[in-house]
């Protein structure tokens, strides 16, 4: 399954692949390339007095082991042999809440992540590809 992202530099969109079912290894590797990123991000941004992101201190190694459990799955999104953005999901469904929603099930989101590339609290006017999560969360990857 393929989604669309917002190229920033190029102001067009490119075509990005859908992972919907990541491993415990992918997330490793994944974890390992985004940690060293927080960390200058975290520095600098500490330097200037700015908050970090509640995400900042995430460890997808760490939530890796959630995948033990049936009850969890995670998805991906890949553009350039490069993990663009994670989203953990519970696949148990439970009923809405939301008014739209009562008494239909719906799936709970965990957690969710952006690579620290793409976003502008880390990287600024670098940041790379703009709809990440909002892909994730469209849910234009079931199957």
């Amino acid at each position: 399954m393929k989604v669309q992202l917002w190229d920033r530099k190029n102001n067009t969109t490119i075509s990005a692949e859908v992972l919907p079912a990541m491993t415990a290894e992918q997330l490793v590797h994944t974890e390992g390339r985004w940690q060293k990123l927080r960390v200058r991000a975290r520095k600098r941004r500490r330097r200037v007095g700015v908050p970090v992101p509640e995400h900042d201190r995430w460890n997808w190694d760490e939530k890796s082991h959630d995948l033990k459990f049936t009850a969890y799955r995670c998805l991906g999104i890949r553009y350039d042999d490069e993990a663009q953005g994670l989203m953990m999901i519970s696949v148990l469904a439970v009923q809405g809440r939301a008014k739209a929603y009562i008494g239909k099930p719906v799936l709970y989101i965990k957690y969710i992540e952006s690579a620290p590339w793409n976003l502008k609290a880390y990287a600024g006017e670098e940041a790379r590809f703009g709809g990440v999560g909002v892909s994730l969360i469209r849910g234009r990857h079931r199957g």
